[in-house]
């Protein structure tokens, strides 16, 4: 008798939660335990996302084992991840041509707050620095965010207003915005600039929505 092992379960997890695989014998059973090695691929990375199991054991005169496959929480903002478990031949069994692997997905809970911290006051002419950070993880790709002006100063004659979009660097929790203001004759009192961040984009695919949006930042400009 040709003993024939498979693997089943396409499960879906949240990070942190067990990968779980149905490993099945059919065609018999065996007096002897029968330990079937296991090989991972996939987008997910072991060690960083999940903690491999080698292999997997059938009980003795037994059908069915269970592959229990442990995943990782992490703070990096990197869309859901797939583990394809494989199961390889041994000597006491084949492994079936049309169920030796299967996928599992490991849906990514990170989601970050994109926000805009006031800058502190300065005399016209000079520069006025927002802080613009992520609050909860970092990004293995470049964020975009979007930025809008509005406030009692007038854009091109009290202020520039550009730029019109900064970038987070993968990897990286903030940056400044620099936003230029212009000396006058004009005697028009203390006037502000507020800037207001949109959606960010770049981030990888299948990744939450980020929180946040439409966070604002003051600056004064001194007359």
């Amino acid at each position: 008798t040709k003993l024939v092992v498979s693997v089943s379960d396409t499960p879906v997890v949240n990070e942190g939660q067990d990968l779980v695989y149905t490993v099945t014998l059919t065609g018999g059973t065996s007096p002897n335990p029968i330990v079937v090695p296991v090989t991972y691929t996939g987008t997910a990375l072991d060690g960083s996302d999940y903690t491999k199991t080698v292999d997997v054991t059938i009980p003795a005169n037994g059908t069915t084992a269970t592959l229990t496959v442990k995943t990782k929480t992490d703070t990096l903002l990197e869309g859901d991840e797939t583990v394809t478990v494989t199961l390889k031949s041994g000597t006491d069994y084949t492994v079936s041509p049309t169920q030796g692997n299967t996928t599992g997905t490991i849906k990514d809970l990170t989601q970050l707050t994109v926000l805009i911290d006031d800058a502190p006051e300065q005399p016209e002419g000079t520069g006025l620095v927002y802080l613009v950070r992520l609050v909860g993880g970092t990004s293995p790709t470049d964020i975009t965010v979007p930025l809008t002006y509005g406030g009692t100063g007038t854009p091109v004659l009290d202020y520039d207003g550009n730029p019109v979009q900064v970038v987070i660097k993968a990897g990286e929790t903030s940056t400044t915005v620099t936003v230029p203001t212009k000396t006058d004759t004009l005697l028009e009192g203390d006037e502000i600039v507020i800037v207001t961040v949109g959606a960010p984009t770049g981030a990888p695919a299948n990744t939450p929505v980020f929180l946040g949006i439409g966070d604002t930042g003051t600056g004064t400009i001194k007359d």
